[in-house]
């Protein structure tokens, strides 16, 4: 009986060994090779998502540095825009004082202007009127009697003394 157990013993390790092995070669040729793969697609996975992400870190101070520059370009284009609007609004206040000036020249011209037309017309109509009512009146003093000898008298008198 011992020889049996030992022999069933032994054919219990050996069955053992053979389910091991068994076990072993199914790891090896079927799981092993996929868990292999698996891990080695992961791996591959990882440097492709490292690489992606310091390809995004570049990309980020990329984008943070154009941001900065677009924001030091924006607040040079508007510095510019408020010295141009500055410019602007001083020759529009030019043009408008400029202006308001010609308007009081041509205003100061118009009356000028409209004072000559008056003093013209004037001098057109009532001159001639002037000299007629005083030929009119000097006619009649001078028809009354020694009226115009006593004025040429008079006349001469005042030529001797201022000679």
């Amino acid at each position: 009986m011992l020889n049996e157990t030992v022999i069933s013993i032994l054919f219990r390790l050996i069955n053992f060994g053979m389910l091991i092995y068994a076990a072993k070669y199914v790891y090896d040729h079927y799981v092993y090779n996929t868990v292999v793969s698996d891990i080695e697609a992961d791996e591959k996975k990882i440097a492709m998502l490292a690489q992606q992400k310091d390809a995004f870190y570049h990309h980020e101070l990329f984008v943070v540095k154009e941001i900065e520059n677009q924001q030091q370009t924006v607040a040079h284009l508007m510095r510019v825009l408020e010295k141009w609007r500055a410019t602007a609004e001083q020759n529009q206040r030019m043009r408008e004082e400029e202006h308001q000036k010609l308007e009081e020249a041509l205003r100061k011209k118009a009356a000028e202007q409209s004072e000559h037309i008056a003093e013209y017309m004037l001098a057109r109509r009532a001159l001639p009127q002037a000299v007629h009512e005083l030929e009119a009146s000097l006619t009649n003093y001078f028809n009354r009697e020694n009226r115009a000898s006593e004025y040429i008298a008079s006349t001469i008198k005042q030529i001797d003394k201022d000679r």
